[in-house]
């Protein structure tokens, strides 16, 4: 059996110490702990939810594994966390609403919970169909949990998240909300923070078009106010309590990167006499993007802007034929019609880190539609 006299350092970088529970060596970061004080030995108890006591070497105190530990665990096969955490599962639930780190799963059978590491977690408005249903899958493939927000329809919602379990998710949740409602939205908010804990990515997806296409000159004060509700003034007070939410979890430790990306449209920049009230909103979202990437980006939080063109969704239904017509005809140099594909793997590559140094961002998937040509 190994002890702790006969510890020794047999991997560059790594330092091995007893684990008595399981007998076999535990590997830590040499980095980890550094000047924490001179080697102890002691057995080993588990007396807290949460709080694993190890007889460790150059450890003064029993130590809680840091968030960058956490992270390489994740990531790092070889060095795999070998211990359990004796609890009652009402304590494990207590101890992440209080600590929001760590994440217990229980065995009914048993009084013992299996410690795992937390996943980020997205949230998508607008999640159970079209464009936001494909941004769900293409974060869920990322390994984030999933939140997928819907205004009606369950099912859809539901059948939501089990493509995005099937896809690697590994906890998914629908909500219902209305974001045109300021009361609904700050619900959907509170309800991802009750189960979840924390919100790394944010999508305000959702979104409506006039229910009739009226000429601008017939467009009506009832059809302007749906539509700015859904498309405007809800997200950005939405926006505003995630926003104010990310600040002080980052500020406690709780997520490191966060991001906020809107989904707007093509017409946020061309007019479309038809729908003038949904041209509107979508131009005020995009203004909406570039005020929060100006106020949020010297706290750490980016926020991006993408720009879907003609995507075959069921909103672009009625006008199928007719774009399909002048998409023949050039009116996109890319000749097809976008999918809701298309617009999720741009987030996709947003939500796996790949532009850090970039925030305010307009991020074009129209299949070259916004380009000025002659």
């Amino acid at each position: 059996m190994t002890t702790v006299a006969e510890t020794k350092r047999s991997t560059p970088g790594r330092i091995r110490t007893c684990d008595r529970r399981f007998r076999k060596p535990l590997l830590y970061p040499l980095s980890y702990g550094r000047n924490q004080g001179r080697v102890v030995s002691g057995r080993q108890r588990d007396d807290a939810p949460g709080r694993i006591r190890t007889c460790g070497l150059r450890f003064r105190k029993p130590p809680l594994y840091p968030p960058e530990l956490r992270a390489r665990l994740a990531c790092d096969a070889p060095i795999l966390l070998r211990m359990a955490v004796r609890c009652q599962p009402r304590d494990a639930e207590a101890f992440f609403a209080k600590r929001q780190r760590l994440v217990f799963s229980a065995n009914p059978t048993t009084t013992r919970c299996k410690l795992s590491l937390l996943d980020r977690v997205a949230v998508v408005t607008g999640g159970s169909r079209g464009i936001g249903r494909a941004i769900v899958g293409e974060l869920a493939a990322l390994g984030f949990s999933v939140v997928v927000n819907y205004r009606s329809d369950a099912e859809a919602a539901e059948s939501s998240c089990r493509e995005a379990a099937a896809r690697g998710a590994p906890a998914q949740l629908a909500i219902q909300a209305d974001v045109a409602s300021l009361e609904q939205g700050e619900s959907l908010l509170r309800q991802t923070l009750d189960h979840f804990g924390r919100v790394d990515f944010w999508v305000n997806n959702a979104g409506m078009a006039p229910e009739v296409r009226r000429d601008v000159l017939e467009t009506t004060p009832e059809s302007w106010d749906r539509v700015l509700g859904a498309n405007l003034r809800g997200p950005f007070f939405l926006t505003q309590r995630v926003a104010r939410q990310m600040l002080a979890q980052r500020d406690a430790g709780v997520v490191t990167d966060p991001q906020i990306v809107f989904i707007t449209s093509i017409s946020s920049r061309f007019a479309s006499t038809g729908r003038a009230e949904y041209c509107v909103s979508k131009s005020g979202m995009s203004m909406v993007a570039q005020l929060f990437a100006s106020r949020l980006a010297d706290s750490g939080i980016r926020v991006f802007e993408i720009r879907p063109g003609i995507i075959a969704t069921d909103m672009t239904g009625p006008v199928k034929e007719q774009y399909d017509r002048r998409i023949a005809d050039g009116l996109v140099p890319i000749r097809r019609w976008g999918t809701p594909e298309d617009v999720g793997k741009a987030v996709a590559s947003l939500a796996s880190n790949s532009f850090p140094f970039s925030t305010g961002e307009v991020i074009h998937v129209d299949g070259g539609l916004h380009l000025r040509r002659l």
